[in-house]
């Protein structure tokens, strides 16, 4: 199986069912021990996690961005306005000139 996620098949292959340690009762490579039946559930709620700490990770850095972004646009606006009254300030200037 392999996945866009290396980290992900790398965490799959470090959940391998090992073997009967006793009757009915199996290993994981993880050291996991339970039923036989029980392991794709065990494997399952570690690919769960995973995602939901990938998921997160990707919601801050989503989140971060918006962020950064919004900071801009409020530092574009502000040079816009600088940059408006400075135009202001000279066409004040030569309209007092131009009546002089």
């Amino acid at each position: 199986m392999t996945a866009s996620d290396p980290g992900l098949t790398d965490l799959i292959a470090a959940h391998t069912r090992l073997g009967a340690q006793q009757v009915g009762r199996y290993l994981c490579l993880c050291g996991w021990v339970g039923d036989y039946h029980d392991h794709p559930a065990h494997v399952a709620l570690v690919v769960e996690q995973h995602t939901t700490r990938r998921i997160a990770e990707l919601e801050a850095r989503i989140a971060e961005a918006q962020s950064l972004c919004n900071a801009t646009g409020r530092y574009n606006a502000a040079l816009q306005k600088h940059w408006n009254i400075r135009v202001f300030a000279c066409d004040v200037l030569a309209a007092l000139k131009g009546k002089s």
